[in-house]
């Protein structure tokens, strides 16, 4: 079980596909609004996420796309 946030930012990652989910989104999903919220907490929030998601072994991975958003990728093994 994620925590409140992560779920909120896992289920709009994966809703977005492989597609890029905007910041704007990112934030709407969290809290509602796409008035200015402090950037670091997004990141705090999304910093979480990855760890969550690297402790649980997950094949994909957040990908930021600078000054756009993020997006799921899946990890390639060699």
């Amino acid at each position: 079980m994620l925590p409140k946030n992560q779920g909120k930012l896992l289920v709009a990652l994966l809703s977005g596909g492989d597609a890029l989910v905007t910041t704007e989104q990112l934030c709407m999903a969290l809290w509602g609004t796409t008035e200015y919220i402090d950037e670091n907490a997004l990141q705090v929030n999304l910093t979480r996420l990855k760890k969550t998601m690297s402790a649980l072994e997950m094949k994909q991975r957040i990908v930021a796309v600078r000054g756009m958003g993020y997006r799921l990728e899946a990890e390639v093994s060699l």
